[in-house]
């Protein structure tokens, strides 16, 4: 494999004195675990920041997912998860007990096909989750809607949407429940960390019980429920709420090099095996970029996959090829879930939409270590390797 240009993993910058004021203030706090004063200090920024009511931060991501989904259903219910999706997702799901049954998206998009949910979903199905694919808007007022005539939990798993803004406010903070990493990766790093949002107090007691061992001050402290020790640390907290200071800073840096990528590739007119390259749809909304998602016109089955090992071989790494990116039916684990009657087993029928996006996508990195020059650079070499 070539030496490469641009990855999609890297290191959070963070200068000395980023670091120097994170060690002041945590030789200063009264904690440094998860019962620190230092964490209420930051969920009251994160509610301040999202314009929420509540906020929970926990260990990660898939602990914000685990611990949401765990108090929302019962063993047994079904839960409506997008086909496009990750692992941690569906896993989350799985370990809380319920019973993941894999939707459709809409055409070009990762918004829920609400005729896939319609026919999908059954007098067992409790909630439904969305997912914010490499920033990508999933959930809109129709969604909210159809969710709500069925008497479904919105859950919206914005890992990576943290900073998209849809019509009706930040993604993650529209649905009932918001569940964000702040992984390494992502636009407000910890390092590794989450946290969850709601705006309706009963999940947000239950919830903040769960994640910290079924301890509830209501009920009279522990031994009166279950839980799991999900907290985050006071350090990690420092982290997180310096970070979201730079949250608006971070997207526009990412932005800028989006835009670029798409400046890049248009001006040599980049095409793939003769097929051209364009911008996945984002223009209704204000997009994190977490990533640059372009799409190759007309693609065949599996185009997007060979596309991105090619590139991913000639230096250019992307989440497709690192992630084996794809529909999640397709993971062995997953086998077992996708053999209910609802499907016919044939991917195509049964998620034309998601199919189609997946043949055909491509995500171009925008993170710190990301330079202009890294750009031209990676648009030269594909122009001369999909020419």
């Amino acid at each position: 494999m070539s030496k490469k240009i641009v990855d999609c993993t890297f290191k959070r910058i963070r200068s000395r004195d980023e670091m120097e004021q994170i060690a002041i203030s945590a030789m200063e706090a009264d904690l440094l675990s998860g019962d620190s004063s230092l964490i209420s200090e930051y969920e009251e920024k994160i509610k301040n920041v999202l314009g929420v009511g509540n906020a929970i931060a926990v260990s990660s991501g898939t602990a914000a997912l685990h611990a949401s989904v765990s108090e929302v259903i019962q063993n047994g219910d079904e839960v409506l998860v997008p086909v496009i999706c990750v692992p941690m997702t569906v896993c989350a799901v799985i370990e809380a007990g319920g019973v993941p049954v894999f939707y459709d998206c809409q055409e070009m998009s990762f918004k829920p096909s609400l005729e896939s949910l319609d026919k999908l979903s059954s007098s067992r199905t409790k909630a439904l989750i969305t997912v914010s694919m490499w920033g990508n808007s999933a959930i809109d007022a129709s969604i909210i809607n159809f969710a709500r005539q069925n008497d479904w939990v919105v859950i919206e798993d914005a890992a990576q949407g943290l900073g998209t803004q849809n019509e009706l406010g930040y993604e993650g903070c529209v649905g009932d429940l918001g569940c964000f990493s702040t992984h390494e990766f992502k636009l407000v790093s910890t390092g590794e960390g989450g946290f969850i949002t709601t705006d309706f107090d009963y999940l947000y007691e239950r919830i903040r019980s769960y994640t910290r061992i079924g301890f509830s001050q209501k009920l009279g402290g522990f031994g009166f429920r279950s839980g799991l020790n999900y907290k985050l640390s006071g350090l990690q907290a420092l982290l997180g709420a310096q970070q979201l200071d730079k949250l608006e800073f971070n997207r526009s840096e990412r932005e800028s090099k989006s835009m670029y990528w798409e400046e890049c590739l248009d001006g040599i007119q980049a095409s793939v095996y003769g097929r051209r390259i364009f911008r996945f749809f984002v223009s209704s909304y204000r997009y994190n970029h977490y990533a640059a998602c372009f799409y190759i016109e007309d693609p065949t089955k599996g185009l997007s996959k060979s596309v991105a090992k090619l590139m991913n071989e000639q230096g250019i790494g992307n989440d497709i090829h690192r992630y084996r990116q794809g529909l999640m039916v397709e993971f062995p684990f997953l086998r077992k879930a996708y053999s209910m009657d609802r499907y016919r087993k044939d991917v195509r029928l049964d998620f034309p939409n998601a199919s189609r996006v997946m043949d055909g996508l491509i995500t171009l990195p925008c993170h710190d270590e990301v330079s202009m020059q890294d750009i031209e650079k990676s648009t030269r070499v594909i122009k001369n390797v999909f020419k």
